[in-house]
């Protein structure tokens, strides 16, 4: 992804693939089934000049590990809540051009 940098996380004997850039106020851009971290490339660039923005693959997906057991969604929401900032703001992936549309202002507000 253009302006981010892919690193190996790993957690719980897991290794995640994660995208991240930029500086200020985190982000979490979940991606939802079936996608990837990649989903986010559109929106990125509007985030990266205000904001440190982390896309991981979820466990089971992408790049990142596929282990046997753990991929249910309270896991990996654990897993994801456990290692973020507590102050991130989480975005799903659920229409994300118009969700980042109404959250924009909000996230550059927080600035």
């Amino acid at each position: 992804m253009n302006g981010m940098q892919q690193q190996a996380v790993r957690a719980n004997s897991v290794r995640f693939n994660v995208w991240v850039g930029g500086k200020g106020p985190p982000v979490v851009l979940l991606h939802g089934f079936p996608q990837t971290a990649l989903m986010w490339r559109k929106i990125v660039p509007q985030l990266l000049p205000g904001h440190a923005v982390v896309c991981p693959d979820l466990r089971g997906y992408g790049d990142s590990d596929k282990p046997q057991g753990g991929c249910d969604k309270r896991t990996m929401a654990l897993e994801v809540h456990g290692r973020a900032l507590p102050c991130a703001h989480f975005i799903p992936e659920e229409a994300p051009e118009a969700l980042l549309a109404e959250l924009l202002p909000f996230l550059q507000q927080k600035s």
